[in-house]
């Protein structure tokens, strides 16, 4: 039977976005928001768009949402994102979502399996600052790119199937049929068959084995020969061919 191998070219790529946000004694007013077009700082020619967003300032103490949104700009879905988000040391975080593959104290990693095109992802992060100064936040992406192929594994297998009567007067020629059948899968090529005649038999040129050039065979496709010989003398015979 037949059988599909298939091979993937995995391509690694990382891209990066950070953001910094100041805290103070004055309430949030503004959203601060930065992107990156990665890999080629432009939206045509780029495969990600990665967005930040958090408020411009907010209070020491009090809750903070920052969001990262990662969006696919190619016609093709992406696999396997691997997103880390690295939290500031003066950043305490009380709430992730969606819930991470896996987080450490200094930050926080998350598995797209699949990012399809204008379909974004959304993560939030949300916590306190604990003292006054600046909160930086960096996320690092990483994803694989497929290149696949896939071709097929076959196996001819040749079929040689002889007939010709069981009986036969001395004085007459013996008609012989050949049919070469490939009953395997995919193409076999350059196929023989060589009929070697008993002791005693020959054509009526003469010879006394016969080859034919069955050239290529499809699967399941067939050639067939025929042959008369003319036995020299009476009795029992076999008779074999191959292909």
């Amino acid at each position: 039977p037949s059988k599909k191998l298939m091979r993937c070219t995995t391509i690694l790529i990382a891209a990066a976005a950070c953001l910094t946000l100041a805290t103070s004694v004055l309430e949030a007013q503004q959203i601060n928001r930065v992107q990156n077009f990665f890999p080629t700082g432009d939206r045509a020619g780029s495969i990600l768009l990665i967005e930040r967003a958090a408020p411009a300032e907010a209070r020491v103490g009090t809750s903070i949402e920052y969001q990262i949104r990662i969006t696919n700009l190619t016609k093709a879905a992406i696999k396997n994102i691997a997103v880390a988000e690295t939290f500031p040391d003066n950043f305490k975080v009380t709430d992730v979502q969606p819930k991470p593959t896996q987080t450490t104290g200094k930050g926080a990693q998350w598995t797209i399996e699949t990012l399809n095109p204008d379909s974004p992802a959304l993560l939030r992060v949300i916590g306190t600052g604990d003292r006054v100064g600046d909160l930086s936040e960096c996320v690092t992406i990483s994803f694989a790119t497929q290149t696949c192929l896939s071709h097929k594994l076959v196996q001819p297998a040749l079929k040689l199937v002889k007939s010709q009567p069981a009986e036969s007067s001395f004085c007459s020629l013996i008609p012989i049929k050949l049919v070469v059948t490939n009953t395997g899968t995919g193409a076999a090529g350059n196929v023989k068959v060589e009929d070697q005649l008993p002791e005693g038999w020959t054509t009526p040129e003469g010879n006394k084995v016969v080859r034919f050039d069955a050239g290529n065979l499809g699967a399941n496709q067939s050639r067939e020969f025929s042959i008369t010989a003319k036995p020299s003398k009476t009795g029992q015979f076999v008779n074999k061919a191959v292909a």
